[in-house]
């Protein structure tokens, strides 16, 4: 048996996997979430799903799904991965998203009204509703009193309710969010990634004021002007993940669009965050000077 072997039955495991998240408890068994889910599945062991964690926490009665029949002193033996050969092995694994975990993530829901916020979002809401609109129309967000949200009056309680649910799922797969003097970050498996919400400017044309007879003559067309207004639509991003974004090929945003709303893509947006984490974790192995984070360029898509 190996030294960094665990030996438990198959209720044991039952019973820890709901005691705690599964990210969490595969990080003390020394592997992967997804190695894991493999090892709960392959003996017929129930894990919680989205929300489970995030609805005890708040105390809400929740319940466990039954352990079906089987050899419950059977004793699972679970390997894990310490070594530096090991892990230098695991760093060149590209990053994949697990089916169990697509599933996952595509069940994610924003509700039609916010109940029971997350105490970030609370605190955010508090701080944006009293706050006045900037010159453009949007509501600055104070960073180390709130979450990176810059968004109008009339947008605000849309992404409130976005970010609640993302900041649950976050935390239901054993990630953790804070604020920061700069901005918003997440740290998942000792990587933290900064994000925001915010809304889309749109340019729209002013009338022009009356010519200055006095003055030389302007065409029409010169003398409109041009200013930026919120539009309505809402992207998620990712601001910064410690590598320039060309590296991974990994995308900075996820915005509405005619066929897909915003809450329609927190899964894809989870695990663009899980790519970025990933890539910036192998990063940071072979290049300690990535822990200090930088800015990383633009990429949009409405994928």
């Amino acid at each position: 048996m190996n030294d960094s072997s665990i030996r438990i039955n198959r209720s044991e495991l039952y019973e820890r996997v709901w005691s705690q998240s599964v990210s969490s408890l595969a990080k003390e068994m020394g592997i992967s979430d997804v190695g894991l889910a493999k090892i709960c599945k392959r003996h017929n062991i129930p894990r919680p799903g989205l929300g489970y964690w995030a609805k005890r926490q708040a105390g809400v009665k929740v319940q466990r799904k039954p352990l079906p029949k089987g050899n419950d002193e059977r004793v699972i033996e679970i390997s894990g991965h310490h070594s530096d050969d090991e892990n230098a092995d695991s760093i060149k694994t590209p990053f994949k998203i697990s089916k169990c975990l697509k599933q996952e993530l595509r069940s994610i829901a924003v509700p039609a009204t916010l109940t029971e916020p997350h105490p970030l979002v609370r605190q955010t809401a508090e701080v944006l509703r009293s706050r006045q609109p900037n010159s453009i129309g949007l509501l600055e967000s104070p960073r180390r009193h709130s979450l990176n949200i810059e968004v109008s009056r009339e947008s605000l309680e849309r992404a409130l309710r976005i970010m609640d649910a993302l900041i649950k799922a976050l935390e239901t797969m054993g990630g953790s969010v804070s604020l920061s003097r700069k901005s918003t970050e997440v740290s998942i498996e000792g990587v933290s990634i900064s994000i925001g919400i915010k809304e889309e400017l749109t340019r729209k044309r002013r009338d022009p004021k009356d010519h200055n007879l006095d003055g030389h003559y302007e065409f029409g067309y010169n003398r409109y002007a041009e200013g930026g207004i919120p539009s309505g639509n809402l992207y998620l991003m990712i601001e910064d993940a410690g590598f320039g974004y060309s590296d991974g090929n990994c995308r900075q945003h996820w915005m509405d669009s005619k066929s897909k709303r915003l809450e329609n893509r927190l899964g894809n947006f989870i695990a663009g965050v899980l790519k970025a984490a990933a890539l910036k974790r192998k990063r940071s192995k072979t290049d300690p000077s990535v822990a200090e984070s930088y800015p990383a360029g633009s990429r949009e898509s409405t994928d």
